[in-house]
């Protein structure tokens, strides 16, 4: 029996990372950052390619591109460069999926000042 319990817990965990192993597509959430108290904006993102993706943060009028420079495991690492709302700054954002959604969080400076962001992201329902 614990044969059994053990092998289905096995398969069941292995199948639920299976159907969760990529990130393309269209993810949407809120993020916090430290600078705010960690109060909510809105994060779109569309990963347009296997190493590439386009960031919009549609309240603070922000716009990034993403480049990925390395991929650990379920960790992707992504440079982001900001092409729009330019008092926003470049960054290092690292994705991890998970069962729930997308976990993101970034780390970036700019003119002396730091700052990260966080959140979790998920499908956007208008394009899944």
């Amino acid at each position: 029996m614990t044969t059994r319990l053990v092998a289905f817990i096995g398969a069941s965990l292995f199948a639920t990372c299976a159907q969760a192993q990529t990130i393309d597509g269209e993810w949407v959430g809120k993020v916090g950052q430290n600078q705010n108290g960690g109060s909510g904006s809105t994060m779109e993102i569309r990963f347009t390619s296997a190493d590439e993706a386009e960031a919009r943060y549609p309240e603070i009028k922000c716009a990034g591109r993403m480049t990925r420079i390395a991929t650990s495991g379920e960790f992707h690492v992504f440079r982001e460069n900001i092409v729009v709302g330019l008092t926003c700054p470049n960054s290092i954002a690292t994705f991890v999926l998970f069962t729930d959604g997308l976990a993101f969080s970034s780390l970036a400076a700019k003119d002396g000042r730091w700052a990260a962001t966080y959140g979790l992201l998920r499908a956007d329902p208008e394009t899944s």
